[in-house]
């Protein structure tokens, strides 16, 4: 049945609400006594259901702390029922789930975190209410659990919620885990009467250990999807224990082989009476087809087509009709069969069996990637009825597997189809809001790699047709999100397609205005990520008078840092160009550049910007300072006078994808201040960041240039000392004192090379020498 397109209305007045409160919680709360948070007086968000969205309102929007659960402690205050933190590796049971003790929790998810024996101890404090418990299983949980039994003699199960009626206890490893005469599950929980689902999925069992399901009367969902058994007929004989099931799943991803499928089948049927959902798939349980043969004589004048049939194409399941059968990528290919004994069937065979998979795996990462590949070819190669439906399932996918990297790729595929409705609707406001946030919601640059190109010219119509500010600064967002993540002929093709245009563009506009907001900002940051290391966008920009456009907005905005930032760090890239940096040599710049030493905007990054560009610029030699003033000498002393400002645990706003430019500003044995730049920049950041540059550095021979350092006589000492300890860092993972370094560095008596033939101010070169000789 196809599926209604969901009207196109705003979100409920409450759901805004609660997330305003979310991203604002020091409107309503205070500082707790523990250093977490806590409700004013006189707030109380008592209503269950109100407490319920609020709680899962803020697990949203505080995806990387935890100390806002607090709030929750006092149950004179809130009325919790469902908590669902799921995804949180920094998760402490004791620490962060006490309000358990107080809070008539009813559902307790905490999948994909890594928990431990805590979890389930703290969860008995809950026991009067809990109905619903869902946790992963790892390593630590077997650990404790083994230690636990070793040192504990075992009187009752160590899970006392005895009302649960949903448990999901998913990739445990239970075999070799028998405790005297309990296993695992009879030791962990105990007899479960109240139990109807229960979900054991990907984990690994003894078949011994399946006799616990006896002990469950009211079980009615059972899902071992992903369990292999050696012997699926002895397995069966454990499964089919609780005779009120009408769900059963023993899946699998792993193509497994059992024998005698058509006696298995027939067990199953025969032993649980009320079944009524059945999922084979990935396993060849539905045997191979034989003709079906009616042993009915035939009337006079029957077709043979219209013969009543006695037997299901699925050999063991005769004289049965389920509502579901699990079918996906079975042996055979069953599901193509005629004669299925299902109301309802998964598989690859029509677009209705593959819609269904998309929807009701969605919690089974193999089979929901299987089943977005047919969805795909069903768009690529046929034409699909119930759109809706397929969007809304992958949507539904990508949102429940959001850490794993291969289901998001996988549902590219939407892009695709958002990209078609952007060009076709591109004058539709609100067509191209909704888009460019949906967007936003993808992994840059991955989820959009593939059609990179395209996006970019979709983003870069946007902003030559659009009059919405808000339409322009997502957009601008976008395009720097990709042009920050990308490299190479991708960079370039920003300046092929006309980005660098659009951007100056931008900034013209915003100048006649004398505005200098956010999208300026962006507009510049962009232009400085479409240049990192990419000449011809450096050309671009000049040619297009960005170097007037530079001096005009640093002259009409002095003061906004971030601006200045992202300006400065666009010179820095020009600057790295040999053949463009004559471009930069002429007074003007020089004093600009000269003055921004001395500043302060953003921690040292505008004085380390402007440091670095002139070392390229005075590695190249005294022939290439083609000025009288001020002079090369006098820049290079206010250069060193400067570096030994930055204290070496600077934290950084920059982000570097190749040290190639500064090793080779490392090599300036002739032009010390340079040197100095570079060795101090891969101390501070392979110092700060060492996970993130450490590795890039060796790749690229920084070992082998900053040891040449070390021993090249011209090399002076306190630059020596700044290359020891980057090359132990590399070397041995440890770092010297950072006080010692600096201290040394501040003292040092850094001597500036005079240019022999340098005709500049005279005034400057005696300051030199007082200072430094």
């Amino acid at each position: 049945m196809t599926v209604k397109w969901p009207e196109n209305s705003p979100d409920s007045l409450e759901n805004i609400c609660l997330e305003t409160c979310a991203k604002n919680l020091h409107t309503f709360t205070e500082p707790g006594e523990q250093g977490g948070l806590k409700l004013k007086p006189d707030i109380s968000f008592h209503h269950p259901g109100l407490c319920d969205k609020l709680f899962a309102s803020i697990a949203k929007e505080k995806k990387s702390n935890l100390s806002w659960v607090e709030i929750f402690n006092d149950n004179t205050t809130s009325r919790l029922t469902h908590v669902a933190l799921c995804n949180r590796r920094n998760l402490e049971p004791k620490k962060h789930l006490d309000f358990l003790k107080t809070q008539p929790i009813s559902v307790l998810d905490l999948t994909g975190c890594e928990l431990g024996l805590d979890v389930i101890l703290v969860a008995n404090s809950a026991s009067n209410t809990l109905k619903t418990l869902k946790i992963d299983g790892d390593e630590s949980l077997i650990t404790e659990l083994a230690s636990f039994f070793t040192n504990r003699h075992l009187s009752e199960s160590i899970c006392q919620c005895r009302k649960l009626q949903v448990l999901a206890l998913r990739g445990v490893v239970f075999q070799d885990h028998n405790y005297g005469h309990h296993n695992f599950l009879q030791a962990m929980f105990g007899d479960l009467n109240f139990l109807t689902h229960l979900d054991l999925s990907d984990s690994s069992v003894l078949v011994e250990q399946l006799a616990w399901l006896g002990d469950l009367p009211n079980l009615m969902s059972l899902n071992l999807s992903g369990i292999l058994f050696k012997d699926m007929k002895e397995a069966l004989t454990y499964i089919c224990k609780p005779k009120r099931l009408r769900h059963l799943d023993i899946s699998s991803q792993d193509q497994p082989f059992y024998e005698d499928c058509e006696e298995c089948l027939r067990y199953i049927i025969q032993n649980l009476t009320e079944l009524k959902s059945l999922d084979i798939s990935g396993t060849n349980l539905a045997g191979v087809e034989t003709e079906i043969v009616s042993h009915r004589p035939a009337a006079k004048g029957d077709c043979e087509e219209e013969r009543p049939c006695s037997k299901s194409s699925i050999p063991g399941l005769e004289g049965v009709e389920l509502d579901f059968l699990g079918l996906l990528d079975c042996a055979d290919e069953p599901c193509k069969r005629k004669n299925i004994p299902a109301k309802m069937v998964t598989g690859i065979h029509t677009e209705e069996q593959i819609l269904l998979a998309l929807k009701v795996y969605v919690d089974k990462k193999g089979a929901l990637m299987t089943a977005m590949n047919h969805v795909f070819n069903l768009f690529r190669y046929e034409t699909v009825k119930d759109h809706c439906q397929a969007l809304e399932s992958l949507i539904a996918g990508m949102r429940s597997n959001l850490n794993d990297k291969q289901i998001q790729i996988s549902g590219r595929r939407l892009v695709e189809c958002l990209l078609d409705a952007m060009e076709t609707h591109d004058l539709d406001h609100t067509m191209q809001r909704n888009s460019c946030l949906t967007i936003c919601n993808l992994n840059i640059p991955e989820d959009v790699i593939f059609c990179h190109r395209r996006l970019v010219i979709i983003l870069l119509h946007i902003l030559d047709i659009s009059d919405e500010e808000f339409i322009m600064r997502i957009s601008m967002y976008l395009l720097n999100s990709l042009a920050c993540q990308v490299d190479g002929d991708e960079k370039k093709s920003f300046g092929d397609l006309g980005a660098i245009d659009a951007m100056l563009t931008i900034i013209r506009s915003k100048l006649n205005r004398q505005v200098c907001d956010d999208v300026m900002e962006v507009a510049w940051s962009a232009l400085w990520n479409v240049t990192d290391e990419t000449a011809a966008n450096c050309e671009r920009f000049i040619d297009g008078d960005g170097l007037v456009l530079f001096r005009q907005c640093l002259q009409t905005f002095p003061n906004k840092n971030e601006l200045l930032r992202n300006m400065m760090g666009l010179m820095g890239n020009i600057a790295e160009v040999k053949h463009l940096r004559q471009k930069l040599m002429n007074s003007e710049f020089i004093e600009i550049f000269s003055t921004l030493l001395e500043s302060k905007s953003d921690g040292i990054e505008v004085s380390y910007n402007a440091a670095g560009i002139f070392s390229h610029i005075t590695a190249d030699g005294p022939e290439a300072w083609t000025i009288g003033r001020p002079s090369r000498d006098s820049i290079m002393s206010r250069m060193i006078e400067a570096i030994k400002r930055w204290p070496l645990n600077s934290t950084r706003n920059i982000n570097y994808r190749s040290f190639i430019p500064i090793l080779e500003i490392v090599q300036s044995y002739n032009t010390v201040a340079a040197q100095y730049w570079g060795v101090w920049a891969l101390c501070n950041l392979t110092y700060v960041y060492p996970e993130k540059y450490c590795d890039l550095l060796k790749k690229e021979g920084g070992i082998q240039i900053l040891k040449e350092v070390i021993t090249d006589s011209r090399s002076l000492t306190e630059i020596k000392k700044l290359a020891k300890t980057v090359v132990t860092l590399l070397e041995t993972g440890q770092k010297t004192g950072l006080e010692d370094i600096d201290a040394t560095v501040a003292n040092a008596n850094l001597a500036v090379e005079h240019d022999s033939d340098n005709s500049g101010d005279e005034d400057d070169e005696n300051e030199i020498e007082e200072e430094f000789m």
